[in-house]
């Protein structure tokens, strides 16, 4: 989760006490100290941290897997939430944003799509994104047909 805008610091813990320097440039003098309970808090946080991503994950793969049960689908075809499915696909398809596995598996939903040359509703969605995403899409989209990249791809 991102920091609250009216949070009081952004700095870490370990930045805050990490060195008498810092510390004598600032208007306070914060101390922090390593014992067993800023360990213990530090590993439940790390726990925490993990068992988001993991949680996180487990929504997208699911979204993704009721997506895919819509896709490919002809323009004609009246489907409820398709304008949401094609937003979250657009957004799980962001570079460096999720994980690769999970812009490969949108990816590969959106150009089976585009296989079946139906992509009036993915023209609609594509209208709504910010330019900047659209191309940076259509530059994933083009490299996929990139020789070089399926050389590259095999020898991996």
């Amino acid at each position: 989760m991102q920091p609250s805008s009216g949070s009081v610091s952004t700095l870490s813990l370990q930045e805050t006490g990490s060195s008498e320097s810092a510390d004598s440039l600032s208007t306070g003098t914060v101390n922090t100290f390593d014992g067993l309970g800023s360990l213990t808090g530090k590993a439940i946080l790390s726990f925490g941290k993990l068992t988001l991503r993991g949680v996180e994950q487990l929504i997208i793969s699911r979204r993704l897997t009721t997506i895919a049960t819509n896709f490919p689908h002809h323009n004609t075809d009246n489907i409820l939430g398709l304008h949401s499915m094609y937003a979250d696909l657009l957004e799980l398809s962001r570079i460096h944003i999720y994980p690769k596995s999970t812009r490969i598996r949108a990816l590969q939903i959106l150009m089976r799509q585009i296989a079946c040359r139906s992509t009036t509703q993915l023209v609609k969605a594509l209208s709504t994104a910010p330019m900047v995403e659209v191309k940076l899409l259509l530059s994933e989209i083009l490299s996929w047909f990139d020789p070089i990249r399926l050389v590259k791809h095999r020898l991996r």
